[in-house]
């Protein structure tokens, strides 16, 4: 229903392109950055071909979205260190802390930054990943988990309560479609799906649509969601 979910569940199997589309959308309209994460997916389709691409020609694709340069840089160094140091999942009921990763065998590849007011997860010892990559990853990577995990990952994104006003949107959505329930960012579930509440999720989404990219077949077919599902 907004640009990161849309292309988020399309690779949410894959958390490496998860964290590269966030990277794309970040201060980028999806109008622009999606068709050119699918260019850059096409051409080089694993973190190996990522790392091995020719930076002039990576460069040459993000170009048009501005700080290319940058962009580029982290895209290889973020594949060179999903192969050295991929997600660490963990089937107790909390990632390890950098301190406990310090005191066991797990050395990790890539430092990071301590962030004690967010939770860890199984990418927060990648470089230059912030909260708006950490939520999309909770919110829509739970098929990547592995045995005994994704019983526990299959919940992982209610728990999330993201700042960013596009994942706010999807959870607002998911809530009301597979819950039945009426949720807010800060506040959580406040109660249970009614008319009106639709209606103003409804509306919300078709000005974002229009806005965005215009026409109404996208608001078809949520009300079709909607229909079949209360």
């Amino acid at each position: 229903m907004d640009h990161l979910s849309s292309i988020a569940e399309a690779v949410c199997h894959d958390p490496w392109k998860v964290l590269l589309a966030v990277r794309l959308l970040n201060v980028t309209t999806g109008r622009m950055a999606i068709p050119v994460f699918w260019k850059i997916m096409h051409r080089w389709p694993t973190p190996q071909r990522l790392v091995d691409a020719p930076l002039d020609e990576l460069i040459e694709l993000i170009r048009p979205l501005g700080l290319y340069n940058k962009r580029a840089k982290w895209f290889k160094d973020i594949s060179r260190c999903y192969i050295e140091d991929p997600p660490r999942y963990f089937i107790n009921s909390s990632y390890p802390s950098p301190d406990m990763c310090a005191a066991t065998s797990i050395k990790p590849a890539c430092k990071r930054k301590t962030r004690s007011s967010y939770p860890d997860t199984p990418i927060s010892h990648f470089p230059g990943v912030g909260p708006y990559a950490f939520d999309s990853f909770r919110i829509f990577c739970a098929s990547s988990y592995g045995p005994g995990v994704e019983a526990r990952a299959e919940e992982e994104w209610k728990h999330v309560m993201p700042s960013d006003k596009e994942l706010i949107r999807y959870l607002r959505w998911k809530w009301a479609y597979e819950e039945q329930k009426i949720w807010y960012p800060i506040k959580g579930v406040i109660g249970d799906v009614n008319l009106p509440y639709l209606i103003s999720l409804v509306d919300e989404l078709a000005e974002h649509y229009d806005t965005t990219v215009g026409g109404e077949g996208y608001i078809d077919t949520f009300i079709g969601r909607i229909s079949g599902n209360c």
